[in-house]
């Protein structure tokens, strides 16, 4: 299993209402639709290295408003394998 990277890069786009988190500096190879608004970047070695998240204060609120937690993911500690997100 490959080592974490510790280094986290943040992008927020308030007027798209979008988050990107980039984990590391592995290049993308593909790219993963998860949801219409949520997207994965995934490296060649199948670890998670970046998350797009899409109309961010919307899907929030209707989490909050249906009272769910389940399907968040919130990544600590760098690339996570590509299975353990779907396995």
């Amino acid at each position: 299993m490959p080592k974490p990277d510790p280094h986290i890069h943040v992008e927020s786009d308030p007027e798209a209402d979008s988050l990107y988190l980039r984990f590391g500096d592995k290049p993308i190879s593909f790219s993963v639709e998860v949801t219409p608004d949520f997207i994965l970047d995934i490296a060649e070695d199948n670890t998670v290295v970046g998350m797009d998240l899409q109309h961010l204060t919307a899907v929030l609120k209707e989490r909050a408003n249906a009272g769910s937690t389940s399907g968040v993911f919130v990544p600590t500690g760098g690339a996570v394998p590509l299975l353990q997100l779907v396995g």
